[in-house]
């Protein structure tokens, strides 16, 4: 039934209705003619009071009908206007998935039926992207979280994962958190992390400092610019040690929200 919810259906649906009855009632016509069960003159009459009945009425119903659908349009479109009203109640500038989603659960609810179905497929795609970056957190984890340090071509295989899920955050048009962690080492000790922490600012910046999360002591260099500049950062962290060394890019809002330094063991320390 949700076919005739569209008035543009419902007059295509009417008009070969017509058709089919103009079709129906010639076909009866020529089978009452050949069977010469009706005289020339009441045949004529019966053709113009068909031709009458047919052509008036469905050129009066289509037309009517293409009147309404015009206005349903306007006032679908003074509905959506509407909207806007109460758009601030349910999302804000942040602009996260969670409050997309929530957008397109109000619009699907509230949208007249020709605008509904969009805002279904935007709801669908949304749950796709969501899933897809649910995938990749997952894969990340497994890759850092393993009880040994992972290896270059494991952190190279997080790093495509972390485009991909930064290439959904761009195709999304989502505010992500603009601050990082570029990771260039992890140690199970402070000592072995000291080195890697004066490779870090004699060659790539003098920000890198130490963040101890877990068990694990890593060197990282902050980035407070966008994702390109971090990603900068791991090239050149593979350029100047030869490829020996590989690093990854984490959120900082994610990984180690509200680090606070410890000054016993001089470096931050990643409240979990």
């Amino acid at each position: 039934m949700r076919y005739f919810n569209n008035t543009g259906n419902v007059s295509l649906f009417l008009y070969l209705l017509f058709v089919g009855i103009a079709i129906l009632g010639m076909i009866f016509i020529c089978y009452l003619i050949f069977k010469s069960k009706l005289e020339m003159e009441r045949i004529d009459k019966i053709i113009d009071v068909f031709k009458s009945v047919i052509v008036t009425t469905a050129i009066g119903t289509v037309t009517l009908i293409i009147t309404d659908l015009f206005k349903e349009r306007k006032q679908q479109l003074e509905e959506m206007s509407a909207f806007k009203d109460y758009l601030p109640y349910v999302t804000d500038n942040k602009k996260n998935l969670n409050d997309m989603k929530f957008l397109c659960d109000f619009m699907v609810s509230v949208a007249p039926e020709g605008l509904k179905k969009s805002w279904e497929d935007w709801r669908t795609k949304l749950n796709g992207k969501e899933d897809t970056l649910k995938t990749i957190a997952a894969l990340q984890t497994a890759i850092v979280k393993q009880p040994d340090k992972p290896s270059i071509q494991q952190i190279k295989d997080y790093n495509k994962l972390e485009d991909k899920k930064q290439a959904i955050y761009q195709d999304l048009n989502l505010n992500v958190n603009n601050s990082y962690l570029v990771v260039i080492g992890a140690n199970k000790t402070v000592g072995p992390a000291a080195t890697e922490l004066k490779f870090a600012k004699d060659s790539i910046s003098q920000n890198a400092a130490i963040y101890k999360k877990g068990n694990w002591y890593r060197t990282v260099i902050p980035v407070t610019t966008n994702y390109d500049d971090a990603k900068a950062i791991v090239s050149l962290v593979s350029e100047k040690s030869k490829g020996k060394k590989a690093a990854y890019i984490v959120s900082l809002k994610s990984w180690c929200n509200s680090p606070t330094f410890s000054a016993t063991e001089n470096c931050y320390i990643c409240n979990l």
